[in-house]
């Protein structure tokens, strides 16, 4: 049932992103839309199955689930600069940590 979790997970950031750039950074480009929702689509499964698996084998929760969305950040900049998305990483870091701060208060 893992990929109930997943699911679940994925439909809730990308909720969150997609609303954060719409309202937040005034994203209205539909091709921009599309690259972050499948930016996340590319990271966020990572991220929640590093969140998983991860903590127990090295014993760290909080620092491994830090490099997790910074890594995830890194990835997603990467990929919204090439798609000439304006201020990638700031963008990329603001999102990232509107999902995770309203995932983590649902919890």
């Amino acid at each position: 049932m893992i990929w109930l979790l997943l699911l679940r997970n994925l439909a809730l950031t990308l909720a969150f992103e997609l609303a954060g750039a719409w309202g937040i950074f005034r994203i209205r480009e539909r091709d921009a839309l599309v690259v972050i929702a499948l930016a996340q689509i590319a990271t966020n499964p990572l991220v929640n199955l590093g969140a998983l698996y991860l903590p127990q084998l090295i014993g760290a929760y909080w620092p491994t689930i830090a490099a997790l969305e910074l890594a995830a950040a890194a990835a997603e900049a990467a990929l919204y600069a090439r798609a000439k998305i304006a201020w990638p990483l700031a963008l990329s870091l603001a999102l990232n940590a509107l999902s995770f701060l309203i995932g983590y208060a649902l919890l």
